[in-house]
C-alpha cells in the first residue's frame, strides 16, 4: 500500500513539473506597424523591417523577455492607449495628438516628404499655399504633422487615408489622389518592390517637398507598470550601444539597397 502511494506521489509530482515547465516565460508584448515597409511590415506571416530588426536585436540583450508581433497601425495606437499593449513602434513624437504616449530614446531619423504627379509642376513650391485644392493620401493612423493638420482643417487640402503605402501609391499612379505623404525611404522602397513586380512609369511622379525630419521611437503608455519602464530604461542603454558600434547603420544599409531602384 505504501509503495502504491509512493508511486502515485511520484506520478503527480512529475505531472505538475511538466505542466510548470510547459508554461512560457512571461514577457512584454511589443507590436510593430504591419504596413510600413521597409521600417516595420508583415511578410510571410511574420513581422520584419528596419525597426523590427533593431528592436529584436536589442531584446536579445535585455533581462526582461519580450515578444514582438504586428498590428494594423490604428489598432496598435488604440491598444496602447487603452492599456492592452505594452509597447508600440515606430510612432513619431506627437505629445499633443497622443498625450497618453511616452517614448524611448529616438531609434532612427526619417524624412517626411510629399510625392505628387509630375505634371502638377510643384517642385520647389511652398506648402500649403501652392497645393491649394489638391487631394492628399496618407496611411491610416499616420500623423503627418501640424502643418498638414492645419492645411486640412482650413480646407486648403483634402486628406484621405488607406491602410498601406502600396495602396496609396496605387491611388497616386491611378490619379485617385494628387499627392502622397510618407517617409522618403518608405516610398522609395515600396516603389522598388512594385516596379519589380510590374514595371511602373516612375517618371510620372516626383518628390516635391520635404515636410519635416522626424524620429521614430518605441512608445509606451504613461500609465504603464514598472516592468515596462524598467524595460525602456535598459532598452535606451542598448540602443545607445548599438548606435555607437555601427550596428544600426548596418541594419539600415541592408534595406536601403532595395530602394535604390526607385531613386
Amino acid at each position: 500500500m505504501h509503495s502504491w502511494k509512493h508511486r502515485w506521489n511520484i506520478l503527480i509530482s512529475a505531472l505538475l513539473l511538466s505542466l510548470i515547465t510547459s508554461i512560457p516565460a512571461y514577457g512584454l508584448e511589443i507590436a510593430g506597424d504591419q504596413s510600413y515597409p521597409p521600417y516595420s511590415f508583415k511578410a510571410n506571416g511574420k513581422i520584419t523591417g528596419i525597426y523590427t530588426d533593431i528592436i529584436a536585436s536589442a531584446v536579445t540583450r535585455m533581462e526582461q523577455p519580450a515578444t514582438i508581433t504586428f498590428l494594423p497601425w490604428k489598432r496598435g495606437l488604440s491598444d496602447l492607449k487603452n492599456g492592452k499593449l505594452s509597447m508600440l513602434y515606430p510612432p513619431y513624437y506627437r505629445p499633443k495628438q497622443r498625450p497618453y504616449m511616452a517614448y524611448s530614446t529616438a531609434i532612427l531619423e526619417e524624412t517626411l516628404v510629399i510625392y505628387c504627379h509630375r505634371d502638377l509642376k510643384l517642385t520647389d513650391k511652398q506648402f500649403p499655399q501652392d497645393y491649394n485644392g489638391l487631394t492628399f493620401g496618407q496611411n491610416s493612423g499616420f500623423s503627418s504633422g501640424p502643418a498638414v493638420e492645419a492645411a486640412t482643417r482650413q480646407g486648403i487640402i483634402r486628406l484621405t487615408e488607406v491602410n498601406s503605402t502600396a495602396a496609396n501609391l496605387k491611388k497616386l499612379f491611378n490619379r485617385r489622389i494628387d499627392c502622397y505623404i510618407n517617409d522618403r525611404l518608405s516610398i522609395q522602397y515600396q516603389l522598388a518592390l512594385m516596379n519589380k513586380a510590374r514595371p511602373l512609369s516612375l517618371s510620372d511622379i516626383e518628390e516635391t517637398h520635404i515636410l519635416s525630419r522626424e524620429k521614430g521611437y518605441l512608445a509606451f503608455n504613461k500609465e504603464a507598470g514598472n516592468d515596462v519602464k524598467r524595460f525602456i530604461e535598459q532598452f535606451n542603454q542598448v540602443i545607445a550601444t548599438m548606435k555607437a558600434s555601427g550596428e544600426i547603420d548596418a541594419i539600415v544599409e541592408r534595406y536601403t539597397r532595395t530602394s535604390s531602384a526607385a531613386k
